[in-house]
């Protein structure tokens, strides 16, 4: 488990990107069979899952791209562009909540309808204004995030996957493919545990019942990370969606061609993450090698003078010794300097060579014989201490250059894998959605050219191959 948590971790950048991209996944097959689905009484419900879809891919990947500046450069997105993915995340699932109330109330007197509508905008609106209030006043990010999962996510997802589910009880079957109820109930499934890792399990805050059930607490129990069962679930939900509509063969084609294309971007991406923080990992430590001399060379410099400041018998006759002691002193000093003239970016560093340069003034000033034993002492630990921080920070940054290519060759052989499965599976729909039909035509219309004419061409692939066959029917 940890070992799977390990992974899901360090690629939690990859997960976010298949997450967005199934979103635009579902709103690409939406927008592709608007027609057929206008015919059914569904171009408003369209209208609304295409608008979440689209929205909501866009505040992951928005969180993708805070995910992919705090990997690879340690920082932070700023709070206005998290605010603003948090609004779009609401909005989003407005529309949602308009396409389950869209997919429930179908039937409904249109008066009716338009009361409800204006009933949960003007709700939608309240919650609004009271989570902007919360990311404004307060200031705090996780509040609004929280907040807008519980009354927003949760309502709208649950409500979405109880739509799915009444329409798949209809038969549209002329319209949408033979096996759509299939398909629209396990969405209805989908969405409901989406809604519950979606709205119920989110960022840890003071709001509703966050401080025990997050999505920090969940990660720590199970090893996984929600953004991951998210992403699955939605997954899932696109690909059924893709499968139910009535798409047409050169969209399906063009499709499987898209996932293809997607499972390279993956592996280029990715690739791209893992071999950038190995050259940002390389960097430091060629950074802190070049470092490492100067600390090295500062410490034999020290330990040369030092010997000579401790020799008792050049103590004696230090007159005779004061053209090798400023040699020292002048040695010293330079390293000093250049180890000073560095760029240092850790706080403890920049404190030990404070202390260094502070207990060197004596020797520097060419007064040694000011300096106590115990200063020097100090002195001379604080540079071994700074030698032996650089010697662990360099072999730290070596292991992270060793997991990193580890993690890229986990993550190139998780998705080579996946390729394979999902070639076979393309395969397998490929078959299913064009080939079987095309043998059904061809022994149909073979039937029918030998005087059958009672035989009928039983194909309900909502495409071209299901006009054609009721017109050799």
């Amino acid at each position: 488990m940890a070992y799977i948590s390990a992974f899901f971790e360090k690629n939690i950048i990859i997960v976010l990107f298949v997450y967005g991209l199934s979103f635009f996944a579902i709103a690409s097959a939406v927008l592709l069979s608007l027609r057929p689905l206008a015919k059914i009484g569904l171009s408003a419900a369209a209208l609304y899952l295409t608008l979440f879809s689209i929205i909501h891919g866009t505040a992951e990947w928005i969180e993708m791209y805070g995910q992919y500046k705090l990997t690879l450069s340690g920082l932070n997105i700023s709070e206005t562009a998290d605010f603003s993915r948090i609004m779009l995340m609401v909005v989003s699932f407005y529309f949602l909540f308009l396409f389950g109330l869209e997919l429930t109330i179908q039937t409904t007197a249109r008066k009716t309808k338009m009361s409800v509508f204006a009933l949960t905008t003007a709700i939608f609106l309240l919650f609004s204004i009271y989570i902007i209030s919360i990311g404004i006043l307060k200031t705090n990010i996780k509040e609004a995030e929280s907040v807008s999962r519980y009354l927003m996510a949760f309502p709208s997802t649950v409500l979405a996957g109880i739509g799915f589910y009444r329409f798949s009880l209809k038969n549209h079957v002329p319209v949408l493919t033979e096996d759509y109820k299939w398909y629209f109930k396990n969405i209805s499934y989908a969405f409901i545990l989406y809604g519950i890792f979606g709205g119920l399990i989110g960022p840890k805050s003071s709001s509703a019942l966050t401080a025990f059930i997050n999505q920090d607490l969940f990660f720590e129990y199970t090893g996984i990370p929600v953004e991951a069962i998210r992403a699955s679930a939605i997954l899932f939900v696109s690909y059924c969606i893709v499968m139910a509509l009535p798409l047409n063969i050169v969209a399906r084609i063009l499709g499987n061609l898209i996932v293809a294309s997607a499972m390279v971007l993956v592996v280029g991406f990715a690739s791209y993450i893992n071999f950038s923080l190995i050259h940002k990992s390389y960097s430091k430590i060629l950074k802190l090698t070049s470092e490492n001399k100067d600390f090295s060379y500062l410490q034999n410099s020290f330990d040369h003078l030092s010997n000579l400041i401790d020799n008792p018998v050049i103590n004696k006759n230090i007159k005779t010794h004061e053209p090798l002691l400023k040699e020292y002193i002048k040695d010293f000093e330079s390293v000093l300097d250049t180890v000073k003239n560095m760029e240092h970016n850790d706080a403890k560093e920049i404190e030990l060579i404070s202390q260094i340069s502070a207990l060197s003034q004596p020797i520097v000033q060419g007064e040694p014989a000011n300096i106590d034993a115990e200063s020097l002492n100090r002195l001379k630990s604080i540079i071994i201490e700074i030698n032996t921080m650089h010697a662990e920070e360099i072999k730290e940054y070596m292991g992270k250059v060793r997991e990193t290519f580890n993690n890229a060759r986990q993550v190139i052989f998780v998705i080579f894998a996946a390729s394979i499965l999902g070639t076979v599976f393309i395969g397998y729909n490929e078959a299913r959605l064009i080939i079987r039909p095309i043998n059904k035509l061809r022994i149909g219309t073979r039937k029918v050219a030998e005087g059958d004419l009672e035989h009928r061409i039983d194909i309900h692939t909502a495409d071209e191959f299901q006009q054609h066959g009721r017109k050799t029917a």
